[in-house]
């Protein structure tokens, strides 16, 4: 069992004077320095939220900072760029000046701090601190991130870093770890095109090829899933590749055992390790940094594999060329194989046609021992690993082409041999283990023997760095999967969850229409008619369900403690990118006001979106795999633009190239003296409503019965109101003078408190709404309304957000009918589709494309 929290130490805010003048504490809202929020760290130990100095709840409200950190500046990464033979050099890089060189640090910070995302996800892929070699550090690139982040206290920033991957590497078609990991296993880069075992963009550059938006089942190719599987269990699943410690050159690989030969699991988890804690060795000093995340959206690889023959459609995204793992292995070994080719469609993807993929004779995705790579890195066999382990076999004399055959169809679901997990925590018998002793035949558990490890040596690595001891350990679940059963005494210390969610149909379809789709559900069998909703209000509704489900799930399992939505946004191309001609962004708009409101309102929790991209172009978006999702955008900084707001104050000249401010600047209650119950906004009157409670002693609770009907159990949507006395009575809120500041100066600005509760005072310049309140008892309940009285500063609500007026007179049971029988056909359609794919799939050959990647590849 985990041990209880440590005594709350609460400093007394100086608003508890009874002399006190509301706004005199020269705090901003949003601001995250010592200045504002006390001495202390962050106290994530008594509660669903965080902690100040003085016990003050903090919402915390950010975005990541960026998604094009994944991608070196030397040489220019970007990957719509043909790099030549630069792309297969992954040594000398250099990702120093992502994600802006320092002497931008200004204009960038201001913004951020103007919109009141104070909260950053620094963006720190593997490769930037290790592409040299085993334990090479880059030391300049580490010097930048110092230097880049000891000026985030100015501005009133926190952060915490981001181990961030996508599909294992930029080799592999996606970011995060350096070149030889890949390299060390086996894997041969210059073949992983030819082979179908990777999907790079820079490499698929011409008008035929693949779009970019495939990268995510490029967590399903050979390369990626190979190397997800060695890293978390190659002890397990490829004991027989091994190599010496001495090819590491850090404190790990040369302490006196240099000859020693270690499994790939071990070597690859201590060089993550290592990197990262070298980074915190640097940064330990900071005040800005309070912790950092494990890895960005981790995968099992063939950990748990569904079947050989099969991925699991309601967790891997099936879209492109899939090709199943037996598939993927034979045509890493250079065989012709007959793979089916995805599409997306609603309610769920299917296949479009078959086609045969051929490699050049004689070229795999492997390494040959004779090969340089391998002679540099050389480990104790060459080859298929999967087939060196017996897993499958190639037989030539099946089918038109010959087949791969598993042999071993369990062998990713049970344990190969008998074992012992390095690090797995368990209770046995009344005491605390730190090994696990697994038999043979007994059923995998990915998390519990190897992803928990994993989580516990990283944070342990991290907070070795002297000094903080405070730091927290973020952790994410698998994409798309629900918080996971983690036991207390399986987490690290400062132990926070943080899952991400995003609207999978808009982004992978690239649409958003009168229509939105709860994927979430209907991935879970939801009957369909229930999964759908409709216009601005369905929407809301919709996303509201997702993430308060994941919220719900997250607090089910690790109890009353922070989360953190590390990752949502809005993609900007949506609907054909006719925004980016027209400069209508309604769809984005109402979008990223759905997702916000769900997350920040309804569910009450802290958020990163993704992502503020300082170098973003409605040509090429983010410059990474085709996506789009910053509001920050180039193609805006026209001249007309800069002319217009010449004369004006800076935070007006920063706002240019934003795109749909009004989701993203929205108010929220940054520091509140008391517990959050409830948030509503409603971005086009500017409605802003607030509820908090004083926190209740537990033995208040049971002294007064009346006491007892409060909120005590854990739901997004209602907080338990028991918890540490705050000790303060200033609660702050964030209120953008864009939308604010005007109705303050002529006098517009109303702001209402229940009962004339105390008090309260906004700052134009610092956007801050001061509230003052007067009544302590405990479980007393503030409400604060704030609203703006004269006509909007927005056009009304446009016919997009309402029916037609033809619509409105129509008997709702005609529109019911109508609606079911358009749906009714359509899933008739869909289903007669699939059973026709099916039979064309199952005679091998009856439909197959001959177009350009038929043959070789």
């Amino acid at each position: 069992m985990s041990a209880p929290p440590p005594p709350r130490r609460t400093r007394a805010h100086s608003s508890l004077a009874r002399d006190y003048t509301v706004g005199s504490s020269q705090s901003t809202a949003a601001s995250l320095s010592r200045d504002s929020i006390g001495l202390d760290p962050l106290d994530a130990q008594h509660g669903r939220y965080f902690l100040d100095s003085f016990g003050r709840r903090i919402l915390l409200h950010g975005c990541n900072v960026s998604g094009i950190n994944k991608l070196p500046t030397k040489p220019n990464g970007l990957t719509h760029l043909d790099m030549g033979e630069a792309w297969y050099d992954g040594e000398n890089v250099s990702f120093v000046g992502r994600p802006w060189p320092l002497e931008d640090s200004h204009e960038h910070l201001s913004r951020l701090r103007n919109w009141g995302l104070t909260f950053i996800r620094l963006v720190v892929p593997w490769e930037a601190l290790e592409h040299a070699g085993p334990g090479q550090y880059d030391d300049e690139y580490i010097s930048y991130l110092h230097d880049l982040l000891s000026l985030f206290p100015k501005y009133g920033l926190k952060c915490y870093v981001d181990a961030h991957q996508d599909v294992w590497s930029r080799h592999a078609g996606g970011s995060g770890a350096p070149t030889w990991t890949m390299t060390l296993v086996g894997l041969d880069i210059r073949n992983l095109k030819p082979t179908g075992a990777a999907h790079a963009h820079n490499l698929h550059l011409e008008a035929d090829d693949p779009p970019p938006k495939v990268w995510p089942s490029g967590m399903t190719k050979l390369a990626a899933a190979t190397m997800a599987t060695v890293f978390w269990g190659g002890d397990v699943f490829a004991p027989k590749r091994k190599v010496r410690r001495r090819l590491h050159r850090g404190e790990w690989g040369q302490a006196g055992r240099e000859d020693e030969e270690v499994g790939l699991q071990e070597f690859l988890q201590e060089s993550m390790c290592g990197a990262f804690g070298a980074l915190a060795n640097r940064l330990r000093d900071l005040e800005t940094v309070i912790g950092f995340e494990v890895m960005n959206e981790p995968h099992r690889g063939y950990i748990e594999l569904l079947s050989p023959y099969s991925w699991d459609f309601n967790t891997d995204l099936a879209i492109g060329y899939f090709p199943s793992a037996v598939q993927s292995w034979a045509l890493g070994t250079g065989h012709p194989v007959f793979i089916p080719h995805y599409i997306p469609s609603f309610p769920v993807t299917a296949v479009s046609h078959h086609v045969l993929l051929r490699p050049p004779r004689r070229r795999t995705a492997w390494l040959d021992v004779s090969s340089p790579s391998f002679q540099k890195l050389p480990a104790s066999t060459a080859g298929c690993i999967w087939a060196e382990h017996g897993v499958w076999e190639w037989v030539a004399d099946r089918g038109e082409v010959g087949e791969g055959v598993v042999l071993k169809m369990e062998y990713f679901k049970r344990f190969p041999a008998d074992c012992v997990i390095q690090g797995c925590v368990e209770v046995e018998g009344g005491k605390l283990g730190r090994n696990g002793k697994r038999k043979q035949g007994e059923e995998v558990d990915w998390h519990r023997d190897f992803y928990y490890p994993f989580v516990r040596k990283f944070s342990e690595r991290i907070r070795r760095a002297p000094n903080p001891s405070s730091w927290l350990t973020l952790v994410e679940p698998i994409p798309n999967e629900f918080c996971p059963d983690y036991a207390p005494e399986q987490r690290p210390k400062g132990f926070i969850f943080s899952p991400h969610w995003y609207d999978l149909q808009a982004l992978f379809e690239k649409r958003l229409g009168f229509m939105t789709a709860n994927v979430q559900g209907l991935s879970r069998g939801m009957f369909l008619l229930k999964g759908l909703y409709f216009g601005r209000k369905g929407l809301k509704r919709n996303y509201a369900i997702q993430i308060l489900n994941i919220l719900r799930h997250g607090y089910r399992q690790i109890g009353e403690a922070p989360i953190v939505l590390g990752e949502t946004g809005c993609p900007f191309d949506l609907n054909d990118k006719k925004a980016f001609a027209t400069k209508d962004f309604r769809w984005q708009e109402r979008m990223l006001d759905g997702i916000c409101s769900a997350i920040g309102d309804a569910g009450l929790s802290n958020f990163n979106l993704w992502t503020y991209n300082p170098i973003n172009n409605d040509t090429w978006g983010d410059s990474w795999n085709g996506e789009n999702f910053s509001w920050f955008s180039l193609s805006d900084r026209t001249p007309e633009a800069l002319a217009a707001v010449r004369d004006e104050p800076e935070w007006q000249q920063l706002n240019v190239c934003a795109r749909v401010l009004d989701a993203v600047e929205r108010p929220y209650a940054c520091k509140t003296a008391g517990i959050p119950l409830r948030c509503t906004y409603d971005l086009h009157t500017r409605r802003f409503s607030y509820e908090y409670i004083n926190p209740i002693p537990p033995e208040h609770v049971l002294a007064d019965a009346a006491l007892q009907s409060l909120p005590m159990q854990a739901e997004p949507d209602k907080p338990p109101v028991v918890g540490v006395p705050c000790e303060a009575r200033e609660t702050e809120i964030y209120l953008p003078r864009r939308r604010y500041g005007q109705a303050a100066q002529d006098g517009s600005l109303h702001v209402q408190l229940r009962d004339g509760d105390g008090e309260w005072k906004y700052d134009e310049e610092r956007q801050t709404l001061y509230v003052l309140h007067r009544n302590t008892a405990p479980g007393y309940i503030h409400s604060v309304k704030v609203s703006v009285s004269g006509p909007a500063d927005r056009p009304p609500l446009r016919a997009w957000y309402e029916p037609p007026a033809w619509l409105v007179d129509v008997d709702p049971v005609w529109i019911n009918l109508a609606l079911v029988v358009s749906i009714g056909g359509y899933m008739g359609i869909w289903l007669l589709s699939r059973a026709m794919q099916g039979w064309t799939a199952g005679g091998q050959g009856a439909y197959f494309e001959t177009g350009p990647l038929a043959g070789e590849l």
